[in-house]
């Protein structure tokens, strides 16, 4: 159960709500350890919630119930998405499949910000989880996945293009959330808290010199369009932490291949946040990464879970220094 007292400036009825996004070291890992294990993480489970597709796939704007050969999903008939019990899997996409990856069960950053949100406010915590591997924030075109702005009106007659991941975490993600909380939850809106969005991703665009050269101005606009939906009023009050790449991308100080410029984007990524406010770049240079078989023990590209219960607390720390935002907006009907 969840103390009685809340913090300071917390209402009794107040909720948390945060988002995570970015590609595979915000996806997770399936490197489970010790401290990974279900036992440690009941209070988590009992007091905190991930959004969950449901099964769904999208195409065209639209929630379909098969898979992409038409088969029905066993199971799953008729669901639409809803907030579950934080588990590990949800929100860890494919490419082709937006939906929870339990086949895999990927743990994430979010299952230790969840266990220490709920220590610090002592409310239950609301996650919205957008995690795709191998994923940038530049524009790569009509037909591939990317979070690049252009993807909201690149396709078809002006509209979203089928693999637009910003479309998908704005409007089949966070916005049908939201509509969630509000509408079938009945939580009202000013009881939630907006802790702020976590992302980490810029490793695949430090693959390609154009990508990083361009990832500032990328960045950018992606905050601003996802704030200005969170936000429309005062999208500057969202507090948005970006998980710094700089240096576990290097051995020795020479870019781990094919990470080559990856001195570009950790230097645009600390250029966002000194031109944007409420904006902090996380340094996750001590992070526990995956052994290599080229570049040697702990110097691969990826967190191992302990890794990643040190990326949630990483986050933790930093989205405690900003304010939490309140009135969510950017409602967007499920069904």
């Amino acid at each position: 159960m969840l103390a009685k007292e809340a913090p300071p400036l917390l209402h009794a009825d107040d909720v948390i709500l945060v988002l995570v996004w970015g590609q595979s070291n915000a996806k997770g890992t399936n490197s489970w350890l010790a401290d990974a294990t279900w036992s440690n993480w009941s209070d988590v489970a009992n007091n905190a919630f991930i959004w969950d597709m449901g099964k769904r796939w999208i195409q065209n704007s639209h929630y379909f119930t098969d898979d992409l050969a038409g088969n029905p999903i066993p199971g799953h008939e008729g669901e639409y998405p809803e907030f579950r019990p934080i588990m590990a899997g949800y929100g860890a996409s494919g490419k082709n499949y937006p939906w929870d990856s339990q086949d895999l069960y990927p743990v994430g950053p979010e299952m230790q910000l969840a266990k220490r949100l709920l220590g610090w406010a002592r409310r239950p915590v609301y996650i919205v989880k957008c995690a795709i591997g191998d994923s940038v924030v530049a524009d790569r075109g009509a037909s591939l996945g990317d979070w690049n702005v252009a993807g909201l009106t690149s396709g078809p007659g002006g509209v979203p293009k089928e693999l637009s991941y910003l479309h998908l975490f704005k409007n089949y993600y966070y916005g049908p959330a939201i509509w969630r909380m509000v509408n079938t939850l009945g939580i009202l809106r000013e009881r939630i808290k907006f802790a702020g969005v976590c992302q980490m991703i810029g490793a695949s665009d430090a693959n390609n010199e154009t990508y990083a050269n361009a990832y500032a101005a990328n960045l950018t606009a992606i905050i601003n369009s996802v704030r200005g939906q969170i936000q429309p009023g005062n999208p500057n009050s969202i507090p948005w932490v970006i998980g710094g790449i700089e240096d576990y991308y290097t051995t020795g100080g020479v870019p781990t291949a094919p990470h080559t410029y990856v001195a570009t984007v950790a230097a645009a990524q600390h250029s966002v946040a000194a031109s944007m406010q409420n904006v902090l770049v996380a340094p996750t240079n001590d992070i526990e990464r995956e052994d290599d078989a080229t570049h040697g023990p702990g110097a691969g590209e990826h967190f191992t879970g302990n890794g990643q219960l040190q990326l949630g607390n990483l986050f933790y720390g930093a989205l405690r220094r900003f304010s939490l935002a309140t009135n969510p907006r950017g409602d967007v009907s499920p069904v």
